[in-house]
């Protein structure tokens, strides 16, 4: 009896994976080409200035030169990095934003839903 109600539980959990699993394959699928497109242009951005160093590099002539270019780099760098830290604070707040709005349509459900089920005296 025991392993007919585990039996029923597991596939009732597998129903419902399998279920959620198709209704959210289209929004993950235009999400990766997103994601996709906004990683290439990274790697484009890194790969430039890295060329940008290489050219640099190869046409100075002494350390002085040398260390001009490193740094000159390491400030692209930390520009790049400045960028896309706040790129993923515009989407932590928006994520915050949508949260806090569903925290408020559940209260309001919460609140109605307690009201209709109370007995008229």
């Amino acid at each position: 009896m025991r392993k007919i109600v585990m039996l029923a539980v597991g596939f009732g959990f597998g129903v419902c994976a399998f279920a959620q699993a198709d209704t959210a394959a289209p929004v993950k699928e235009d999400n990766f080409a997103q994601r996709k497109q906004e990683a290439l242009k990274r790697v484009d951005e890194r790969i430039s200035s890295l060329n940008q160093l290489k050219t640099c590099i190869a046409a100075a002539a002494d350390a002085a030169g040398l260390k001009s270019c490193h740094k000159t780099h390491k400030g692209d760098l930390k520009d790049m990095r400045k960028e896309l830290k706040e790129e993923r604070m515009q989407k932590i707040g928006k994520r915050q934003k949508k949260l806090e709005s569903r925290k408020q349509k559940m209260k309001a459900q919460a609140e109605i839903a307690p009201a209709a089920s109370e007995p008229e005296n």
